[in-house]
């Protein structure tokens, strides 16, 4: 009959693997790592050295790694920086690593003696999109340095570690690949992009717009239109920070020599907070600018552009070919007043004028069926 030492360890293994399918369970994970070893906390981080890491942490530790995140000084994380030294190595101390005096200067370390921590272990793998895992156990600031039993039963896990992310990786790969996929058979060239804007997975009618896009350094991607491009830049940094701040939601392309004016749709990914695996956080789809293009729902002119209901309702009047005078006075608003609206929804829209802002309210047109007629809500 198998001790209950050994019935604790694979249901462990267990819910490793089922934590790759079921994100919500990664915390509780980390803490049975923690418990093995006799941490006060753990954490598990996805790094690039390039965007903000994505994490999760035991409730000692949480609040601290996320200002510390958000402060930016992850850049100078003494153990993130050995990150590549570190693989295949399986669990490590800090003190093996490190010298006493970038321990004692190093930031994340004095995030940690902060909350009464001290020794950390940590075990780092690297993921196919070469980003690296980074699991992380810290101990009491007055804890012995952990004996070479407890690293040898962490590291029997190891294995079990880097499979389960494996299998989260390729699932959010998968994903992707089946959004823009769908996408390719409905007509619409499309992307998803990770953090930072590096390209996850294109379809091919969007791989064929080669004339109005251009790949950048580590996967990323510009529009070849430089007014169009600083807006989708523009555009990525602010979904990054992570803050549920508005942003440009589509950005006209003027037309090139080969082709047709474009608008580009982009819509940010919510995911999970506890889904670190998933990566991707915006979608591109593309389209192609029309006359035959209909007026777009109300609905979907806010949910694109973050129109507000007065706004969504003059917009559409402008889109149906009405002049800004009539558009006001059919909305009960002063030529004044709908200036004033007219110059929001300039911002909102990323256009300059009424010719821009029509043709792209009617190429949005063909991404939702056309409801709210002018004359309506």
């Amino acid at each position: 009959m198998p001790s209950p030492s050994k019935d604790i360890a694979m249901q462990l293994i267990d819910r490793i693997y089922e934590a790759a399918f079921t994100p919500e369970l990664w915390p509780s994970v980390i803490e049975s790592l923690g418990e093995i070893s006799l941490a006060r906390s753990g954490s598990l981080l996805i790094m690039d050295g390039r965007s903000e890491p994505r994490w999760k942490a035991t409730d000692l530790i949480e609040e601290a790694l996320g200002a510390f995140v958000e402060s930016g000084d992850w850049r100078t994380c003494a153990m993130a920086a050995n990150a590549p030294s570190l693989l295949h190595q399986g669990f490590v101390l800090d003190t093996d690593v490190l010298t006493g005096e970038a321990i004692a200067t190093d930031p994340a370390h004095l995030m940690q003696k902060s909350l009464g921590l001290g020794s950390q272990l940590a075990c780092v793998l690297q993921m196919p999109t070469e980003e690296f895992i980074v699991w992380t156990l810290e101990h009491d600031l007055r804890a012995h340095r952990p004996d070479p039993e407890t690293v040898r039963r962490l590291n029997e896990l190891i294995g079990h570690l880097a499979r389960s992310s494996l299998i989260a990786a390729r699932l959010e790969l998968q994903q992707a690949q089946t959004m823009v996929a769908t996408l390719d058979r409905l007509g619409l060239p499309a992307a998803v992009l990770r953090p930072g804007g590096n390209v996850l997975a294109v379809n091919g009618q969007f791989e064929a717009l080669d004339s109005l896009f251009i790949a950048r350094a580590f996967g990323g991607v510009s529009v070849a239109d430089r007014s169009a491009n600083a807006l989708l830049q523009t555009a990525v940094e602010e979904t990054q920070k992570g803050d549920g701040a508005p942003f440009v939601a589509s950005i006209p392309i003027a037309p090139q020599a080969d082709q047709p004016p474009h608008v580009v749709h982009i819509v940010p990914l919510h995911r999970s907070a506890r889904d670190i695996f998933t990566s991707a956080n915006l979608l591109l789809v593309v389209n192609r600018i029309g006359a035959s293009a209909g007026i777009p729902s109300n609905a979907l002119v806010m949910a694109l552009f973050d129109l507000s209901p007065a706004e969504a309702r003059l917009a559409l009047r402008l889109a149906a070919g009405l002049s800004l005078a009539a558009a006001g006075q059919d909305c009960g608003l002063s030529i004044s007043s709908a200036r004033t609206y007219l110059a929001r929804i300039f911002s909102k829209t990323g256009t300059h004028s009424q010719h821009q802002l029509v043709a792209l309210l009617r190429s949005a047109g063909s991404l939702g069926a056309a409801s709210d007629t002018p004359g309506l809500g």
